[in-house]
């Protein structure tokens, strides 16, 4: 809350690997559960971006000193995806664009990245919501051949677009469940509270938006 505005020479950018102890025997584990406070609470000159794949990876990290109109997190599956090896993969070369205004929707274009990547039957009636990571990539491959049923991947969680989110659903979309990786059972995390809030001013009919 008390950092300067962000700009072009003047901004913070973190690399958060998703990988947490857990438990007496402190196993490591990807979820995102401990950042559920955090995220909620970030000011609004902060990007965060979500990446699972290894490109994805690279290329958002290359993104987040790319974008300069604010401050970046940028969290990966490190504990996965981001380890593997036997890919081919391109790395990307960042444009100097010294003091010009250089959005996340900017950059994402030119990189052909999307706030929300949306898999599945193009007309479910029920979709679920997560942010990427290892438990969005397997619900992925999960829906692949399921009837009636998608799943929405976040990969901007800030600034969150309505208009985008919305978009991404398919029109015969009747209930979403909103999968958020929290502390304690009964914690409303801040994936909920930003797929409730896209339909408040929207019109017409709205689907059920369920936490799971």
């Amino acid at each position: 809350a008390y950092l300067p505005e962000p700009s072009a020479t003047r901004r913070i950018v973190v690399q958060v690997p998703a990988l947490t102890p857990i438990g007496p025997a402190l196993e490591l584990s990807p979820t995102l559960a401990p950042l559920s406070t955090i995220l909620g609470s970030l000011p609004e000159t902060f990007t965060v971006l979500l990446s699972s794949t290894p490109q994805h990876t690279i290329d958002f990290a290359d993104a987040a000193y790319a974008i300069t109109d604010s401050h970046v997190i940028h969290i990966f599956d490190q504990y996965g995806a981001a380890r593997e090896r036997g890919h081919t993969l391109t790395i990307p070369t960042t444009d100097g664009k010294d003091g010009k205004v250089v959005t996340v929707r900017d950059v994402l274009k030119s990189k052909q990245y999307s706030f929300f990547d949306y898999a599945g039957d193009k007309s479910a009636t029920d979709v679920v919501v997560l942010l990427n990571g290892p438990l969005a990539s397997s619900a992925k491959a999960f829906v692949k051949d399921e009837s009636g049923l998608g799943v929405v991947i976040v990969n901007v969680l800030k600034p969150w677009d309505s208009a985008d989110f919305i978009a991404s659903l398919p029109t015969s979309v009747k209930t979403i469940h909103v999968v958020d990786e929290v502390m304690t059972e009964g914690t409303q995390g801040v994936l909920f509270m930003e797929v409730f809030g896209s339909f408040l001013g929207s019109k017409g009919t709205k689907p059920t938006v369920r936490a799971t």
